[in-house]
C-alpha cells in the first residue's frame, strides 16, 4: 500500500507516480493521506476567512435610505409610490411572503391600508 500527500502539487507528482507504478503492479493498493491536514483546513480558513453580518441591521439601513428617498420624491410634488398585491389560490407560505411584503412597505411608506 502506498501513501501520498493530499496536497495538489504533491498529488499531481503522485499521481504520475501511481500510473507507472500501476503499470508494473495491477494489484496495487492507494490510499491517499494528508500529514498536515490541521495546516490545510487553516490555510483555507484563512483564505475564505468569512465575516458575520448583521442582516436585520442592514435591511433597516436599507429601509431608511428607500423611506428617505420616497419623503423626497413627494417633497418635489411627485405622486407617491403604490403597492397592489393579487394572491391566487389559498397557500399559506404565499400569504405569509405577501403579508412580509406589505410590512416592509408600510415600513418605508409605500403602502397604507
Amino acid at each position: 500500500m502506498l501513501y501520498f500527500c493530499a496536497k495538489q502539487t504533491c498529488f499531481q507528482k503522485c499521481a504520475s507516480l501511481l500510473a507507472s507504478a500501476s503499470r508494473q503492479q495491477p494489484r496495487l493498493k492507494v490510499q491517499i493521506v494528508s500529514s498536515t491536514r490541521k495546516s490545510h483546513t487553516e490555510a483555507l480558513s484563512q483564505k475564505y476567512a468569512s465575516k458575520l453580518i448583521n442582516g436585520k441591521k442592514i435591511a433597516e439601513q436599507i429601509q431608511a435610505e428607500i423611506k428617505y428617498d420616497i419623503q423626497r420624491w413627494l417633497a418635489r410634488g411627485n405622486r407617491g409610490p403604490h403597492l397592489s398585491v393579487l394572491l391566487v389560490g389559498d397557500n399559506p407560505a404565499s400569504a405569509v411572503y405577501v403579508n412580509n411584503k406589505l410590512k416592509a412597505a408600510q415600513k418605508t411608506g409605500k403602502y397604507k391600508k
